[in-house]
């Protein structure tokens, strides 16, 4: 919800963002998006964390996992907890 309602943060004129938001929008309702949404609503600021803190991920044979030369516990954002 933050970033659908900031478009300085996505661009929402593109076929890649209505694919995206398409594909995913079946887990808005999810318990970690909600709590996204509650931290990010209560301290904008962090969007820029979160967003730089993805870099930190990767898809390996069809799963999640972090890469092994990023230093995730630099960010200010805890990704464990979603």
């Amino acid at each position: 919800d933050f970033a659908q309602n900031d478009t300085t943060i996505i661009n929402h004129n593109s076929a890649y963002y209505t694919e995206v938001v398409n594909k995913f929008s079946a887990f808005k309702n999810a318990k970690g998006v909600k709590q996204l949404n509650a931290q990010l609503s209560r301290n904008p600021a962090l969007a820029k964390s979160y967003v730089e803190g993805l870099y930190a991920f990767q898809m390996k044979d069809g799963r999640f996992g972090l890469k092994a030369d990023y230093r995730i516990d630099l960010n200010k954002i805890d990704f464990k907890r979603y």
